[in-house]
């Protein structure tokens, strides 16, 4: 499991939450193994030191949005 630097994720139900809305969205795109792979690869990529705006809250919001525009279509 990657390391998350603390500066970009306060507290890891922050990081439950992240991957909970990764799972709900890709959840019917990708097979359980893929999509917990890609998701820490996403991790691994979005908590390097050298992240400041596209980090793991981007993708967060990111994700969000992705389900208000979800919602809103149905």
């Amino acid at each position: 499991m990657p390391t998350v630097n603390w500066l970009k994720v306060e507290v890891m139900s922050d990081l439950d939450r992240l991957a909970n809305k990764w799972q709900q969205c890709f959840t019917a795109r990708f097979s359980t193994c893929e999509e917990q792979r890609v998701f820490n690869i996403l991790v691994a990529a979005y908590t390097q030191p050298d992240r400041h705006y596209h980090n793991l809250h981007h993708i967060d919001r990111l994700l969000t949005t992705i389900d208000r525009f979800a919602e809103t279509s149905i």
